[in-house]
C-alpha cells in the first residue's frame, strides 16, 4: 500500500495524515527493529542498531546527534570525518554516520564488551587445567579421598568463576547498551524529523 492509501485508512479512523507519515518514516528506519547481537558462547558480546535516514543530515544535526551520544553514554568520545563519512568513538563504542544506496545517510551504532573474551580465555584454560590436574591427582593416588586434590579443584573453580562472571554481566551489559541505543535511535529520527517537512502524499 502506498503511504496515501495508508493516510486515507487513517482519517477514517480519527488519526491524521501526519502521525501517519512519522509512522511510516519509524518503520521504514528501522526505529522499531531489534537491535543486532553478537554472541559467543551463547552470551553477548556485541550490540549494534542502524537507524537510516531519507536525506543527508546537516552539520547542525550530526552536532546534536553527538551531544545526544555524550549525554547517553557518559564520555566526550572523539570526533571524526572524512568526505561524507562521519563518526563519533569512545574506545569499541562508535556512531558512524554513513551514506546510502538511495542518496541518504544511515547512523550505525556499535559497540563490543572488550574483556568478554578475555573471562572466556581464562575461564577456559583455568577449567581445564585444573581438571587435568585433579584427573592425574586422582590417577596417582588411586582416588584416596585424602589426597591433595584442594590445589586443582581451585583452579578449576577459578575458571568456573570466569565463566559464571561473564553469564551474570553480560547480558546487563547487553540491555543496558540495547536500551541507550534504542533511546539515541528515536531521539537522532526526531532531530532529522524536526529539520524536514512532513510528507503528506507519496511522491
Amino acid at each position: 500500500m502506498t503511504l496515501a492509501e495508508l493516510q486515507s485508512i487513517g482519517e477514517e479512523a480519527g488519526i491524521s495524515k501526519a502521525a501517519v507519515a512519522r509512522a511510516a518514516g519509524a518503520i521504514v528506519r528501522g526505529d522499531h527493529l531489534p537491535p543486532e547481537r553478537q554472541s559467543l558462547m551463547g552470551l553477548p558480546v556485541g550490540v549494534a542498531r542502524t537507524v537510516v535516514f531519507d536525506r543527508r543530515v546537516t552539520d547542525a544535526e550530526w552536532e546534536r546527534m553527538v551531544v545526544l551520544f555524550r549525554r547517553t553514554f557518559g564520555t566526550s568520545g572523539v570526533v571524526r570525518g572524512a568526505g561524507s563519512l562521519r563518526e563519533w568513538g569512545n574506545g569499541r563504542l562508535r556512531a558512524s554516520l554513513e551514506p546510502t544506496a538511495r542518496g541518504g545517510q544511515q547512523l550505525r551504532l556499535s559497540t563490543t564488551k572488550s574483556d568478554a573474551g578475555m573471562f572466556n580465555l581464562l575461564g577456559t584454560v583455568f577449567s581445564v587445567l585444573g581438571l587435568s590436574l585433579t584427573g592425574l591427582v586422582a590417577a596417582k593416588t588411586g582416588f584416596d579421598p585424602s589426597a591433595a586434590w584442594f590445589g586443582p579443584m581451585a583452579i578449576a573453580a577459578g575458571g568456573l568463576a570466569a565463566f559464571a562472571r561473564n553469564a551474570i554481566v553480560l547480558p546487563r551489559w547487553f540491555t543496558q547498551r540495547a536500551t541507550q541505543m534504542a533511546s539515541i535511535s528515536a531521539a537522532a529520527s526526531e532531530i532529522v524529523a524536526e529539520g524536514a517537512p512532513v510528507i503528506e502524499q507519496e511522491t
